[in-house]
């Protein structure tokens, strides 16, 4: 469901960059999306590897709805 788009390798840290692939939401099928980039990164520890702390940097997509021009994700 994420692209990796980047990863950070320093002294004690791993971090992880994924985005959101560009997949409407099921909820949403029957509705005209369009994708309108994404919302701040949420960040996320996640198991440690080699002794390296690990953080995820998620980045969810926003949609906008045709018709009513709401935001949804």
């Amino acid at each position: 469901c994420f692209d990796i788009t980047k990863v950070q390798v320093e002294n004690k840290v791993i971090k992880v960059h994924l985005d959101e692939l560009n997949i409407p939401p099921k909820e949403y099928l029957e509705k005209k999306l369009i994708s309108k980039g994404f919302h701040e990164a949420s960040i996320f520890q996640d198991f440690p590897i080699r002794d390296k702390a690990v953080y995820l940097h998620i980045r969810r997509r926003k949609w906008q709805t045709g018709d009513s021009g709401k935001i949804v994700s």
